[in-house]
């Protein structure tokens, strides 16, 4: 059996023959061309997405889906942080300041995490302010 993989729709070849010398040799075969399958395959998936039964998405695709979750995830958690952050300084400073809300948000998710943890120890708002002084510089 021969399988044929080129992109020639037409060419069927279904023997070989060879001769040397007054020999010959000749050989029939099955053929099966992938071309067709490939057709049929592309046939039948595109009725399947047609009817709703398979949301297909490509590598590409997939990986952009990932990285999109990824990223809701890794903000989802940034702005968890920041609202716990800002409900204990609340609640041991009284209100927090628009201006100091603007350098909070401004924090990356490791800064708020040792953020988080720190500010525990601040005795003033001012203790806060040296903090964020330095996370500036």
């Amino acid at each position: 059996m021969a399988i044929l993989s080129d992109e020639r729709a037409s060419w069927r070849p279904n023997r070989f023959e060879t001769g040397l010398w007054g020999c010959e040799v000749s050989f029939r075969f099955p053929t099966v061309k992938l071309l067709d399958y490939e057709q049929q395959f592309r046939t039948e998936l595109e009725q399947w997405e047609r009817e709703g039964r398979m949301p297909y998405l490509s590598t590409i695709e997939r990986m952009a889906l990932q990285k999109g979750l990824e990223q809701g995830r890794k903000e989802g958690r940034e702005q968890g942080e920041r609202a716990l952050i800002l409900r204990l300084l609340t609640r041991r400073f009284g209100e927090v300041s628009t201006q100091r809300q603007a350098r909070i948000a401004a924090l990356t998710l490791p800064q708020l995490e040792v953020l988080g943890e720190v500010l525990l120890d601040f005795q003033t708002g001012a203790d806060l302010d040296l903090w964020l002084d330095e996370c500036d510089s």
